[in-house]
């Protein structure tokens, strides 16, 4: 399409994907350690905190992929047009006033 995304909501997305995937992840290696088999239907009352936590991080994860949805309409909608080629020292441009 010729436009660039904004740089420092890319860098926000990649943020706040990467702490949900985290959250959402790495307490279930706790479960593992803690003998829970992979699967588990119901979890033990000792056991809610760590579900709530990864429940939480699976609705950052899915915040981050809206979140990026509108970067890209922002992108499309403020016309950041490229110009130049890939690998040059290309400038961006906001075509708007034209």
């Amino acid at each position: 399409t010729g436009v660039s995304l904004n740089k420092y909501l890319l860098q926000c997305h990649c943020i706040v994907s990467n702490v949900g995937f985290n959250l959402c992840f790495f307490p279930m290696h706790y479960f593992g350690v803690c003998g829970l088999p992979r699967r588990v239907c119901v979890y033990e009352s000792g056991y809610a905190w760590i579900n709530i936590l990864c429940s939480i991080g699976s609705f950052i994860s899915a915040f981050s992929g809206c979140f990026f949805v509108f970067i890209l309409w922002e992108s499309l909608v403020n016309k950041n047009v490229v110009l130049g080629y890939y690998g040059s020292s290309a400038t961006l441009l906001n075509l708007c006033w034209a």
